[in-house]
């Protein structure tokens, strides 16, 4: 009876380290995890003539991933710290708008074949991402009770469309250098503020530069 026992339990056994073994390796060849940093520039667009801008440099950085659907095709994603802003002159007030926020990206990446070690890539999708803070500074500034208790929204969401390079270092790991154009599909800036009208839709624009690492 114990022997009859074991045997079952000997093939389960077997079958399990099997399935384990062959699991983790689908899931090397189907996903991949990195970190990046990405210096970006934004400016204003809004649907009134009635202001002018200056494009402000900022840094973003976070963990990047690919989840492979065929072996040029991939599910881009991951979890980014950013940082965006730009200064608006509007109504004889010159602001500098700075946010922070945790940003998720969910992006279509079309890779081409390799290519003496390199790889080229396209993607587009685009991000929601959570007001973490902020910083306003306004001059001529205004009085204590002039002042917004938040002048950005709390939710930003984002179109994005980009190409980039990868450089394969060894069978896993690369370098990643990318371009995106970023353009905000919703409000940046609220409209209780006297000088936004209700229908202006103050929006950031901006480019994004990735230098990033897969390991």
């Amino acid at each position: 009876m114990q022997l009859m026992f074991r045997r079952p339990m000997s093939l389960f056994l077997l079958v399990l380290i099997s399935g384990l073994s062959s699991f983790n390796l689908i899931a090397q060849e189907s996903m991949r995890f990195g970190l990046h940093v990405s210096p970006n520039v934004n400016w204003f667009e809004a649907g009134t003539d009635d202001f002018s801008t200056s494009p402000k440099w900022r840094v973003s950085y976070g963990l990047m991933g690919d989840f492979f659907l065929t072996e040029r095709y991939a599910i881009s994603s991951g979890i980014t710290i950013a940082s965006r802003g730009a200064s608006l002159d509007l109504q004889d007030t010159v602001g500098e708008y700075h946010m922070n926020l945790l940003q998720f990206p969910l992006a279509l990446k079309m890779r081409t074949q390799q290519f003496n070690r390199m790889t080229y890539f396209a993607q587009f999708g685009g991000t929601i991402g959570f007001k973490t803070g902020e910083e306003v500074n306004l001059q001529p500034d205004r009085t204590e009770a002039q002042h917004l208790d938040a002048y950005f929204t709390n939710v930003h969401t984002q179109f994005i469309i980009g190409l980039g390079a990868e450089y394969e270092l060894d069978g896993s790991s690369s370098v990643v250098f990318g371009l995106d154009y970023t353009r905000a599909l919703n409000d940046t800036l609220r409209d209780e503020d006297l000088r936004i009208g209700k229908r202006e839709n103050y929006r950031l624009w901006g480019l994004r530069f990735t230098l990033g690492f897969f390991f």
